[in-house]
């Protein structure tokens, strides 16, 4: 039977088992999303800002980036690792159902 040598859409076993936040901070760095965030920002309008669009955005590529199984998964990731949460953005206090200002302690 012939293999395939077309390449796939993405290498997921090329990411490091446990990355460092320099390499966390590339990724973020090197993702061509600015219009995508200028368009869902615009999207929002005056709706509800609870979160700023960059930092739910990052928490989605971190969801993905550190394998977690869910969004709360990163969510409690980013509680326990205030260097993580450095790299997300501005300080949030993230709760499963919601977030609010204040800092990532739950």
């Amino acid at each position: 039977m012939a293999r395939s040598t077309a390449r796939r859409p993405f290498a997921w076993e090329t990411l490091e088992d446990q990355p460092t936040i320099r390499t966390i901070r590339k990724l973020l760095e090197t993702i061509p999303d600015e219009r995508l965030l200028a368009s869902l920002a615009k999207g929002r309008g005056r709706g509800r800002n609870d979160l700023p669009v960059r930092v739910a955005w990052r928490i989605l590529v971190l969801t993905a980036a550190l394998r977690h199984q869910s969004i709360e998964h990163c969510l409690q990731e980013l509680r326990r690792n205030e260097s993580l949460r450095e790299v997300v953005g501005p300080k949030r206090q993230c709760h499963g159902r919601g977030t609010r200002r204040g800092n990532w302690s739950g």
